[in-house]
């Protein structure tokens, strides 16, 4: 009765472990190659930061500390599959960065993003974060974690009158703009989601 009831609300636990281990297994992605660009336009990586709470503001040595939400997506034409063929299934999780080597999680392929001011490496303050994997090939990706800006504060002649600001730079500097194309998300994209490209 009850693998009756979760299938009837869309859930085939069976069909999503056939299914995670085609489309993650090592043979069909990399975690260091990028998705292949179509017809020459690079992959389109777009982003989200969600500020929870500043953690620190430190003017003497131009700290800014926070707890951050980071929210990206992007079409990766490798993680395709005709729902029809998986009982319907037409999206799966997974969660990469796990701590487990040789978990299939880890063989997603996720865009080299960093704050090139960053003081800590990212990946010693960021957490575990899950990548929600749709079968036309997009993917959602959300991390929660902190991050440690060096600042360079401006607005400081009139401090505490005046507001100050400090530019976090954002790049994917491991690859070019023909290969990655970084572009940033609001509230007016639903969930984040682009179209995916139209394959010939």
């Amino acid at each position: 009765m009850l693998a009756a009831w979760a299938l009837c609300l869309g859930f085939d636990s069976r069909t999503q472990k056939i299914l995670r281990e085609k489309i993650l297994h090592g043979d069909n992605t990399d975690p260091h190659v990028p998705p292949p660009t179509l017809d020459g336009v690079p992959t389109r990586v777009s982003m989200q930061l969600r500020l929870f709470k500043v953690l620190n503001v430190d003017i003497a040595s131009g700290l800014l500390s926070m707890k951050i939400w980071r929210r990206m997506v992007w079409y990766d034409s490798r993680l395709t599959w005709n729902a029809t063929d998986y009982n319907d299934v037409t999206d799966f999780r997974a969660y990469p960065l796990n701590g487990r080597e040789f978990e299939l999680d880890n063989n997603l392929w996720l865009p080299p993003v960093y704050a090139t001011n960053s003081i800590v490496p990212e990946a010693n303050t960021l957490e575990i974060g899950g990548a929600w994997i749709r079968n036309d090939g997009r993917v959602w990706y959300s991390v929660p974690g902190t991050i440690d800006l060096s600042c360079r504060f401006t607005s400081l002649v009139n401090f505490p009158a005046e507001e100050l600001s400090c530019p976090m730079e954002i790049s994917t500097w491991t690859h070019s703009d023909k290969v990655i194309l970084l572009t940033y998300f609001d509230d007016d994209l639903g969930w984040g989601w682009p179209a995916a490209p139209v394959v010939a």
